[in-house]
């Protein structure tokens, strides 16, 4: 069984999902201001992605997995505080 968390562990997990959320922020207009076209045209024929928009779109997927991983250990220390 492992330790008690501190209000140190339980504060750095609140700052790391707190700044992962502005990631993600941050990424989404990002994303949006890239201008990515997601639907092909009637035609069936979707556009290139530019190096810029392909950027967009890893720091996307890359924020929510940081976000995600970032939640989930502090709901991991929010539970163990409170047993």
């Amino acid at each position: 069984m492992g330790r008690q968390p501190t209000r140190h562990d339980l504060a750095s997990a609140r700052r790391r999902y707190a700044e992962a959320v502005r990631r993600v922020q941050q990424a989404i207009l990002g994303f949006h201001a890239a201008g990515i076209a997601l639907n092909p045209e009637v035609r069936q024929i979707a556009h290139l992605w530019t190096r810029e928009q392909v950027a967009a779109v890893v720091e996307i997927r890359d924020a929510w997995i940081e976000l995600a991983d970032a939640r989930r250990a502090y709901e991991r220390i929010l539970r163990a505080d409170s047993s």
